[in-house]
């Protein structure tokens, strides 16, 4: 290990930081898209790289970088991101630090960085200490991010969030990534003898049902491929929204699936409350039919699309609201993630 003081080690670990995030921060005082335009690579990739290859040296030479400093760092930098959005908001047309010509979206990169940062850098040891308060806290540091977006003077969010763009990626991306967890979770619970038969069959048709739900989910996001390969199957495009080749932009089975995810999203956010329950009025013990419920540790990313589709259905905020869909959309699948992690964990 590499014996630095406090304080030093404190400013080494930002000067690291501050070295990876340089191409954001060079952006941040000039244009966006400055990097991208020199060398052919955006500046938030280029900086995500280096902060890989950091990871990668000091962890060869057993050199741990300050999380929490990163964690605390990020977050004031998202928090300030917030502010400035929200006094440039009130203030339109007349932006107040936009004179100052600094790049919003490349502020909201920043922060991004160290937080990830804090996260890549975290011990092994102290993320599974303390691994449900951090996903809680992740959960609304992700609705935080949206917020951010939401108030760029540019209409930042607007653009992330269309068909087709970044967020649906995330989307997909992480359906994958559930259903590869969901996937080791069902050979776990195949593999492990341990489990009494009928409880094995109840475990094995909750996961079943969790991965072909990933899949369904995963193909409606990417319209079963038609956003990569732009096949068309005009039959089925002539009844829908929006052109795609989706079951939920059909208008037979929009409300049917609107209607399901309000139902997801308040079984997500209080379905942990049940085994709490029973557990303090009874002391019966529900554990082993975690299956069939969330945790309190997953409860904001369910809570946000609940809030969401409930003003949907109740007040209907505007057609600006609308577009925070998507968004919402990304944070449900995020807590699918964390369900697979948790069946994964509890079934290893």
């Amino acid at each position: 290990m590499i014996n630095l003081t406090t304080k030093h080690s404190y400013l080494f670990d930002l000067g690291l930081i501050g070295f990876s995030a340089s191409p954001l921060l060079l952006e941040l005082v000039t244009y966006q898209g400055l990097v991208g335009n020199k060398i052919k690579i955006s500046a938030l990739a280029l900086s995500l790289s280096i902060l890989i290859i950091i990871k990668l040296l000091t962890q060869a030479i057993n050199y741990q970088l300050q999380s929490k400093l990163l964690l605390i760092v990020g977050t004031i930098l998202l928090l300030a991101a917030i502010g400035w959005g929200i006094v440039e908001a009130q203030h339109y047309a007349n932006y107040v630090f936009s004179q100052y010509h600094f790049q919003f979206p490349t502020l909201i990169s920043l922060s991004g960085i160290f937080l990830v940062a804090g996260g890549l850098f975290l011990k092994k040891k102290t993320w599974l200490k303390h691994a449900k308060p951090l996903i809680f806290w992740s959960g609304w540091l992700v609705f935080l991010f949206g917020v951010a977006a939401w108030f760029c003077p540019d209409g930042w969010f607007f653009e992330i969030v269309k068909e087709g763009n970044r967020i649906e990626n995330l989307q997909f991306a992480t359906l994958l990534l559930t259903l590869i967890l969901g996937l080791q979770a069902i050979l776990r619970t195949i593999k492990n003898h341990k489990i009494k038969p009928g409880l094995k069959s109840i475990y094995l048709a909750v996961l079943v049902t969790f991965a072909l739900g990933c899949v369904f989910l995963a193909g409606e996001e990417v319209a079963w491929g038609q956003h990569w390969f732009h096949y068309e199957i005009k039959s089925i495009q002539s009844q829908n929204r929006q052109q795609e080749i989706t079951l939920h932009n059909s208008p037979l089975m929009a409300n049917a699936i609107f209607n399901l995810y309000i139902l997801i999203a308040t079984y997500g956010t209080f379905s942990w409350l049940l085994p709490w329950l029973v557990k303090k009025l009874s002391s019966k013990n529900l554990n082993k039919y975690f299956v069939f419920f969330t945790e309190w540790y997953t409860m904001p990313y369910f809570l946000v699309l609940l809030l969401f589709q409930a003003q949907q259905k109740h007040f209907d905020a505007g057609e600006l609201i609308r577009h925070w869909g998507e968004y919402t959309e990304l944070m449900l699948y995020l807590g699918f993630f964390w369900i697979a992690w948790r069946n994964k964990k509890v079934l290893q």
